[in-house]
C-alpha cells in the first residue's frame, strides 16, 4: 500500500510575508537529480536562518523523511 502523507499547511494557503510580496522567494523543483533549492533574497540574520533550519527539520520529521 502506498504511503499517504498530508500537508502540514493547507496546500492553497496565502503567502503573507513581505519577502513572498516582493518576490525575493523561490523554489526550484529538479527532478532529474531530485532536490528542492529555496532560494532567498536578502540578508537574513542568524536567528532567522537558525529558525528555518529548524522549521525544516521540523516538516521532514512531520513528513518521516
Amino acid at each position: 500500500m502506498a504511503k499517504q502523507s498530508k500537508t502540514k499547511y493547507p496546500v492553497d494557503r496565502v503567502k503573507t510575508s513581505q519577502a513572498f510580496a516582493n518576490g525575493e522567494v523561490s523554489m526550484e523543483i529538479m527532478t532529474t537529480h531530485p532536490r528542492v533549492i529555496i532560494t532567498i533574497g536578502g540578508g537574513l540574520s542568524e536567528e532567522v536562518v537558525n529558525d528555518l533550519q529548524n522549521a525544516i527539520d521540523d516538516l521532514l520529521k512531520h513528513h518521516k523523511m
